[in-house]
């Protein structure tokens, strides 16, 4: 007897026990099981128990995540041409050319931060990995160029910079502006402002031959 087989709109491939009407409702079904499989992996909350920073602190934050990061840069390039001195005038060392690329990156990976908060349960675990990440990537060009035969010390330089710029750059952002707590525990007392709730009054026990006038 020939097999069963489902080409329908969505399967190519038999599905025993299981009649052809459902067939769509069971590949909803496995992608949602693989989609909160993928979310829990990543932490990601669409009603995590926080909020967001609050936007004047993350406004500060970001100039100074800005600044911080170009002096940085601008350190380890004198540094870079202080101690490999065939990499003075290297292109790419160049105030205009890295401040460009620096202000560009940090504005970005500020941004991302509320963003983070808002999506995770764990902003600070996911910014950190999302922060390596891109770290890894941005490192992709440097051995670009490093492959297409610039200098390696100046190539060195440039990948140190931009870790730099990654651990700058996190440290202001989780720690100058921090995830607030939610609602739900501002309500609570003993939450923000340091509440203890009020000791529960003892309940009132009638007290029956109160007279002193009792059969013995």
């Amino acid at each position: 007897m020939a097999q069963r087989r489902c080409r329908g709109r969505f399967f190519d491939h038999p599905h025993p026990g299981v009649p052809a009407r459902e067939y769509p409702y069971l590949h909803e079904s496995r992608c949602l099981t693989m989609l909160k499989q993928i979310m829990s992996l990543a932490r990601l909350d669409l009603s995590p128990p926080h909020r967001p920073p609050a936007p004047g602190r993350m406004a500060l934050t970001t100039a100074a995540s800005v600044i911080g990061s170009v002096l940085v840069d601008a350190l380890l390039v004198l540094i870079g041409e202080a101690v490999f001195p065939g990499t003075k005038g290297y292109v790419h060392f160049r105030f205009s050319d890295y401040t460009k690329l620096t202000v560009i990156g940090v504005i970005i990976a500020c941004v991302a931060w509320p963003v983070v908060a808002r999506l995770s349960s764990a902003p600070r675990w996911l910014y950190l990995r999302l922060a390596i990440l891109v770290t890894l990537v941005l490192w992709l060009p440097d051995l670009f160029i490093l492959h297409q035969g610039q200098s390696a010390a100046a190539v060195a330089v440039l990948m140190v910079m931009h870790l730099a710029i990654a651990l700058v750059t996190y440290n202001l952002v989780v720690h100058a502006a921090p995830v607030r707590l939610g609602r739900q525990h501002l309500a609570k007392p003993g939450g923000v402002r340091g509440l203890r709730k009020p000791a529960p009054v003892p309940a009132m026990v009638p007290v029956a031959n109160c007279s002193p006038h009792y059969e013995k």
